[in-house]
């Protein structure tokens, strides 16, 4: 049953784009990456092993339901690492690297991360 919510919640946000890896450790839940990026220890929030999204009581009854940490705030975090970075480069945009914050290129792109960082991560 609380599993059941868990997929849904990541299937539902797949639909929109968002490609989310979760992790467990009982009774928590974390979001380790969004759309490949993972996210960074500075936006965890009272852990000290990634971000908590939910828990649930460890508790074993038939009306178990789960907890979400802050809803608002987590997909504050999703859009945050789901989407390109693009500034305003002296009036021509530019794209961002998301990890080590280089400039892709002039004008906007859909790519997250420079070649330096792809061949890190892969």
């Amino acid at each position: 049953m609380i599993m059941n919510e868990v997929v849904k919640f990541k299937e539902r946000l797949k639909k929109i784009g968002y490609e989310l890896e979760l992790e467990g450790n009982v009774p928590w839940i974390y979001l380790k990456s969004v759309n490949g990026n993972p996210i960074k220890s500075k936006d965890w929030l009272n852990s000290n092993h990634g971000y908590c999204i939910a828990w649930y009581p460890v508790w074993h009854q038939d009306d178990v339901k789960l907890n979400w940490y802050d809803i608002k705030l987590t997909f504050k975090l999703i859009r945050k690492y789901g989407k390109p970075i693009h500034k305003y480069n002296n009036g021509i945009g530019a794209t961002l690297c998301h990890d080590c914050g280089v400039i892709i290129s002039n004008g906007f792109t859909h790519d997250l991360r420079c070649y330096k960082c792809l061949i890190y991560y892969q």
